[in-house]
């Protein structure tokens, strides 16, 4: 059984942020909810939560045993952090759409520049040369056209820049 430390009005309103902002990380691709929930200290508590649930509890369930099946899956808590995660995809999903129809240039930068710089800051530490890295190796090598030369044939450019970050694909 987990127990809550949450009690108050504020300590729920806090949690529900936490799952705004988890349903947020969900919209946003690489980023976790998972991660979220470790950086604002909820991880353990949710993983407990979930793994409290089992398919007895129904058998409790159908018995009436509501409130003592509710408190032995942190019911509230994992209530009030899907209220926020719901909020936030139902709320932000509009949004992200608009902005791939009508911005979608705007927004691959913007997700460029969110993941660029760890991946570059993981290579000066690693002390790799630039060149081992296949996704920035083709940044580094434009046509004269613009657009990046790409290993597989019969793609675009653009689709050409998103495979080639993942080193595990097979280049022919």
């Amino acid at each position: 059984m987990i127990h809550s430390k949450r009690k108050s009005l504020k300590d729920f309103a806090g949690l529900y942020l936490r799952g705004i902002a988890m349903g947020a990380a969900d919209l946003v691709p690489g980023v976790s909810g998972g991660t979220i929930a470790l950086i604002t200290g909820i991880y353990d508590e949710l993983l407990g939560s979930i793994s409290a649930i089992h398919p007895r509890m129904v058998v409790g369930i159908f018995k009436g045993e509501w409130k003592s099946t509710w408190t032995a899956i942190n019911g509230n808590f994992l209530l009030v952090l899907a209220m926020g995660i719901g909020t936030s995809v139902i709320g932000l999903s509009s949004l992200l759409h608009h902005l791939l129809e009508e911005h979608n240039t705007l927004l691959y930068c913007f997700f460029l520049v969110w993941y660029l710089p760890p991946f570059l800051l993981s290579a000066v530490k690693s002390n790799r040369e630039i060149s081992k890295l296949p996704w920035l190796s083709l940044l580094a090598q434009q046509s004269p056209s613009g657009s990046a030369p790409c290993p597989w044939p019969k793609m675009s450019p653009r689709r050409c820049f998103f495979l080639a970050q993942e080193p595990w694909l097979p280049v022919r």
